[in-house]
């Protein structure tokens, strides 16, 4: 199928605590507030911040989000839950027919086609589970939206000057731990349901198989796949754990997940991390890297468990 989605819009994440995770954005990775909804405890808290060409959503989820459950373009994952990277959010033209032929692929549709206006506009949206552990999509068609972000939020004053500064240029990748043996299925569903295709990592690669790389402290299989229509971003890369000795990074993950979801340390049980890119002219990861950043969140993750064993 043709692909159907545009651009990648933003990135969602779900904490207990908004405020907290927000600060760390800000002071860590430069990246400024620029619109919000319910800072004044009307509703659910909604920030969204951008760092250049990356907007990233940060939706807080207590509570009290459950007894007023009016959270925009998300929706909120069952209390109690892991402070999570859970939705990625596509720009894409036509939401009731893709809603349509999502339904018609036996897809989880959370939310059907809904459509806000203010007086920059009106956009459309709708939100499908993806085939992931607890990561969802949001679909949305802002065609006929002139503001910079989204219907329902405020735009924040002495941030306008921020929306184009930044260094970071786009969302190079997104990786999900995957349980052992699933990537081909999550491969295909991303087929069907949105025109992925499989890009290979290295010449002659079996999309069955993927990219193994084993060795010391290390089994690991990658898949990746891209959408035609995003040119330079964004790749989904599929990441299972291969049998091997030891604590295991993507295994773990999982464990506290129940079943997959984002993998790419920015919360305190190893739920997601930031990887920052330069490229020149390389389009693959390069398995020297790869290697080098799975051991470091190892020696990472075998300290945090010596730590709490300590503390035990």
């Amino acid at each position: 199928m043709i692909s159907p989605i545009m651009r990648l819009s933003h990135v969602t994440f779900q904490a207990s605590n908004a405020l907290k995770l927000i600060e760390e954005f800000v002071t860590k990775y430069k990246f400024h507030p620029f619109a919000a909804r319910g800072l004044d405890g009307g509703s659910s808290c909604q920030v969204a911040l951008r760092n250049g060409g990356v907007v990233f959503m940060v939706n807080e989820n207590t509570q009290k989000t459950h007894e007023n459950p009016v959270m925009l373009y998300d929706i909120p994952l069952p209390i109690p839950f892991l402070d999570t990277a859970c939705n990625v959010s596509f720009e894409v033209e036509d939401v009731p027919g893709l809603y349509r032929h999502l339904v018609d692929e036996g897809c989880q549709l959370l939310l059907p086609p809904t459509e806000l206006h203010d007086d920059f506009g009106s956009v459309t949206y709708c939100i499908v589970k993806s085939v992931v552990g607890n990561v969802s999509h949001t679909l949305i068609d802002r065609r006929h939206y002139k503001a910079s972000f989204l219907p329902g939020f405020k735009y924040l004053k002495n941030n306008t000057n921020n929306l184009s500064s930044g260094n970071l240029t786009h969302v190079d990748h997104i990786a999900y731990a995957c349980p052992f043996g699933t990537s081909p299925s999550i491969l295909e569903w991303y087929r069907r349901c949105f025109g992925f295709q499989h890009f290979p990592l290295y010449k002659g690669e079996d999309p069955e198989r993927g990219l193994e790389i084993t060795g010391h402290r290390i089994g690991l299989r990658l898949t990746s796949l891209v959408c035609p229509r995003l040119g330079e971003g964004c790749k989904l890369v599929l990441a299972e754990s291969l049998p091997q000795e030891g604590i295991n990074q993507v295994d773990q993950f999982i464990e506290h997940h129940t079943d997959g979801g984002f993998a790419e340390p920015l919360f305190s049980k190893n739920s997601v991390f930031l990887e920052l890119i330069e490229r020149r002219s390389a389009e693959g990861f390069g398995e020297g890297n790869i290697r080098a950043l799975w051991r470091s969140m190892q020696d990472l993750q075998e300290d945090l468990t010596v730590k709490e064993h300590e503390a035990q």
